[in-house]
């Protein structure tokens, strides 16, 4: 009888197996961007970042969590992983029980949370920020990067993401918890995950 070959086995002369990282964003346009610019940093690195389709208009954390769980990973192998990246904005702690549930279920759920808003992430790749509203980091990210929500690429780098995730890792270490309670970003949790998995 014909041995049936399981769907994480790769043929003969396939390509090496990335390790996938699929994000569900809450924003359509700096996100997307963003994680598109870093998944062409790493590459040369057994890494593929993704940002997966969810219908417009729909970005709440329920709408997230929902865009989530339609969402299979087709021959997922133990390392591949999904992603929530969403704001901290106007979110209430009810949104965020519910999302850290969504977390809970599964050991390749993941979730990151930037506050105020993403925008403040990217500011932390030019220089440790302090406290801002969300006004602030509008008009800061429209300095730096311009109109609009779209990034200037040659602005970034992977060193500067690597000091984005060193100065965002130090502002959580007075946080409580998976949620910032001030501005900061737990995006830098992603960013070591996959300086761990490049430096195998």
């Amino acid at each position: 009888m014909a041995r049936r070959q399981s769907p994480f086995t790769r043929k003969a002369g396939d390509e090496r197996y990335k390790n996938t990282f699929s994000l569900i964003c809450e924003g359509a346009v700096t996100e997307k961007e963003y994680f598109q610019w870093l998944n062409r940093q790493y590459s040369d690195r057994s890494i593929l970042i993704k940002v997966i389709k969810r219908p417009v208009h729909k970005s709440s954390p329920k709408d997230l969590i929902e865009a989530a769980n339609g969402f299979s990973i087709k021959g997922r192998k133990e390392s591949d992983e999904l992603w929530v990246i969403c704001d901290k904005d106007q979110w209430t702690a009810e949104h965020f029980e519910q999302l850290l549930n969504w977390k809970r279920k599964k050991r390749f759920h993941h979730l990151a949370v930037s506050a105020p808003k993403f925008e403040y992430w990217i500011l932390l790749h030019k220089s440790d920020c302090k406290n801002l509203s969300v006004q602030e980091v509008d008009l800061q990210f429209k300095r730096w990067m311009g109109e609009g929500k779209h990034i200037k690429e040659h602005l970034l780098s992977l060193e500067k993401a690597r000091q984005a995730a060193q100065r965002a890792q130090e502002k959580h270490k007075s946080c409580e918890g998976d949620i910032p309670t001030t501005c900061g970003s737990t995006v830098y949790h992603l960013i070591e995950k996959l300086d761990r998995i490049g430096d195998h």
